[in-house]
């Protein structure tokens, strides 16, 4: 029984399409600028569409700009908590999926990494044992379904990243804390920790021990959110805190979007 057992572990590790430890080297001889973007909850009612496209143009558009995708991509109103959540979808699940698999055909190649999410890879898992988002994201990137531990080579140097939909941790004072609070407590050898979900963005620069630390939260364009009008804020933010590495000198820097990277180019 136990070899049994074994054997179909084996079996079962080998058709993992999610890594915990993953590694990309890109080739640049210039900076490379890495835009955090989460919480666009594609097949939401309350999705801004047009600034959605103007971002994927941006992405697509600019040569030293990549993404990495940090969860809740679509909506997926499928936890049946009540029906107004339920008809907060535009379109259903499939075309969902469909939306995904378009936008991904367009901005694959930008794509460092992709991580988990509540709103579709655990309410999929909930639903139906297994995630489609997941398979879907697993399939044409890196994915990690907790959080990732990635090795990021730019030229010559190498940066030690955390990447996850969600760090555990809150605070009402500091839309950083999980993040920060990860590459302190949980795994120090991390020098920047990328993170979504609260729809509250933020960055933060900081030494711990001797080592410049990052940590990121992303903001979100489901600007018309009832859900958060009710329960959190008036203001959504759609603001995607991003970071741009050096191929040849360790040197990471932080900008509050991807329109301050822009504007510190010229």
């Amino acid at each position: 029984m136990l070899r049994d057992l074994e054997a179909r572990q084996a079996v079962k590790a080998a058709r993992s399409t999610s890594q915990d430890k993953s590694a990309l080297h890109i080739d640049s001889e210039r900076p490379i600028c890495v835009l955090t973007l989460s919480d666009t909850h594609i097949g939401s009612w309350a999705t801004d569409y047009r600034l959605f496209e103007a971002m994927t143009e941006e992405i697509i558009n600019t040569p030293e700009f990549f993404v990495i995708l940090l969860g809740d991509l679509t909506n997926m109103a499928i936890k049946l908590r009540n029906v107004a959540e339920i008809h907060g979808d535009a379109i259903d699940a499939g075309d969902q999926f469909d939306m995904l698999e378009s936008w991904l055909d367009d901005i694959g190649h930008k794509v460092i990494c992709a991580t988990w999410d509540n709103h579709a890879a655990e309410r999929e898992e909930t639903v139906l044992g297994s995630s489609m988002t997941a398979r879907i994201l697993s399939r044409r990137v890196i994915y990690h379904k907790g959080i990732g531990h990635m090795e990021l080579g730019v030229g010559d140097q190498t940066y030690k990243l955390a990447v996850s939909h969600h760090f555990s941790g809150r605070s009402i004072y500091n839309p950083v804390h999980g993040a920060q609070r990860y590459i302190v407590m949980e795994a120090p050898d991390r020098e920047i920790a990328c993170c979504g979900d609260s729809h509250i963005p933020g960055v933060l620069n900081f030494m711990h021990g001797d080592t410049h630390r990052i940590a990121i939260n992303t903001g979100s364009i489901q600007t018309n959110s009832p859900y958060a009008k009710r329960y959190f804020s008036l203001s959504t933010h759609p603001v995607f805190p991003c970071f741009a590495l050096s191929p040849d000198e360790h040197r990471a820097v932080s900008y509050w979007s991807p329109g301050d990277y822009l504007a510190s180019r010229r």
